[in-house]
């Protein structure tokens, strides 16, 4: 199998993929030739610290780690269940462990349509027990004549706004999502739990959201709701259940120690890891990881991110009172890559999926120290978060090859 991804000179590159550790056939890319003879396996196997490994936060770690939200939070485990961690327990999905700004859910009570707080137009709400995303019970909303939905007041943002929940039907049906006032999207509801998402670049307009109508044309049709959120994000955030009143679920700060999981600023590194790619809409910046040099210099930092600033991109920095910076904009929203920058001192390097996409060569070096901080997901300082899931980060104090970087992309 060939997958295409531009490269650093925008010209097609063409990954060959076959099974890790396997000898090709010839040529460079695994056609006859070493596969990954190249490969050394004992430096692979020790980097200065890895993160984020399947029911493992951290492997490998000088020090302690530092992990903390100072509320619960929901994730969807690998079964497809929705769970509730406790307050500083980290959140594992099977995507990988999931990295969250602070978000506000202002629906109110978001699981229990028979409340005041929802308005049943041309429909009646009836409770299900059990079978819910999270185990618990759910409302079946069915319609007494043509457009029932069901519908709650909030008060806009004035800026990006998305709405999401979890729907399913006995039978398959079209559905709308409305900001009343500011944008619709059709919703093709099947038998199965989805959830569903919605985003508006400015809600300025919206009076309320509304879920229903379209098919929902004759007495009679219904579908399943479940765990109804809007949120002033550009990307829906895992589910903030709610019942009175409004509620917020704070940021995951995740970091460690630089002295000894970080290299020297000026010396040779790797650093490695597997996201999915959840941009923001906006000016917003998902900082993926982020390290500085211990001068307390703002712009003297390594770190890399998802930015929409001018387009979705991925951006990867070192700064040393120059700033150098290899940008990537081909990527596809939701989808995992393996991304890998690397240095040796006078190039500055990012790949995509074992791809080489960005060269700099870099003029001036930083001071020769160990950074203050290393943080996971967010900017120095823990804010700015991914809003996405992470797994396998690496970092190394030397340089990894070409065949290096292939193996540990998974490319097979």
């Amino acid at each position: 199998m060939a997958t295409e991804i531009a490269s650093a000179t925008d010209d097609a590159a063409t990954l060959v993929t076959r099974d890790r550790g396997q000898k090709g056939l010839t040529g460079d890319d695994g056609i006859d030739g070493a596969g990954f003879n190249s490969v050394r396996q004992s430096l692979i196997d020790s980097p200065l610290c890895r993160f984020f490994a399947p029911n493992n936060i951290a492997t490998t770690l000088a020090g302690s780690l530092t992990a903390t939200r100072a509320t619960t939070g929901t994730y969807v485990d690998r079964y497809g269940v929705v769970q509730t961690a406790a307050i500083d327990v980290m959140r594992q999905e099977s995507n990988g462990w999931l990295v969250e700004s602070t978000s506000t859910n202002v629906i109110l009570q978001s699981q229990n349509l028979s409340s005041a707080s929802w308005t049943k137009s041309l429909s009646t709400v009836s409770e299900q027990v059990g079978g819910a995303p999270d185990g618990g019970n759910y409302y079946r909303v069915t319609a007494t004549a043509n457009s029932g939905d069901v519908r709650q007041n909030y008060t806009p943002f004035g800026g990006a706004s998305t709405l999401s929940f979890w729907a399913k039907a006995v039978t398959p049906i079209n559905i709308q999502a409305f900001f009343n006032g500011s944008g619709v999207k059709d919703i093709a509801v099947t038998t199965q739990w989805q959830r569903f998402t919605y985003t508006i670049a400015d809600d300025t307009g919206a009076t309320s959201i509304i879920i229903g109508d379209n098919e929902m044309d004759g007495a009679g049709k219904n579908f399943d709701l479940w765990g109804v959120q809007v949120e002033s994000k550009s990307t829906a955030t895992s589910y903030i259940p709610t019942t009175t009143t409004s509620a917020t679920r704070a940021a995951d700060i995740i970091s460690a120690q630089a002295e000894n999981n970080t290299p020297l600023f000026s010396g040779a590194f790797s650093v490695c890891c597997n996201v999915v790619a959840r941009f923001p809409s906006n000016s917003d910046l998902q900082y993926i990881f982020s390290f500085d040099n211990g001068d307390v210099t703002a712009t003297d930092q390594i770190f890399m991110l998802f930015t929409a600033t001018s387009v979705s991109e991925l951006l990867a920095r070192y700064s040393d009172g120059v700033t150098n910076v290899n940008r990537f904009a081909d990527l596809v929203f939701g989808d995992t890559y393996n991304l890998c920058m690397t240095f040796d001192g006078a190039n500055f390097n990012l790949y995509v999926n074992s791809v080489a996409v960005g060269n700099i060569s870099v003029v001036s070096l930083a001071p020769n120290v160990v950074s203050s901080d290393l943080y996971l997901g967010s900017s120095i300082g823990g804010a700015s978060q991914l809003n996405s899931n992470i797994s396998d980060f690496r970092i190394y104090d030397f340089v990894l090859n070409a065949d290096e970087i292939k193996y540990l992309s998974g490319i097979k």
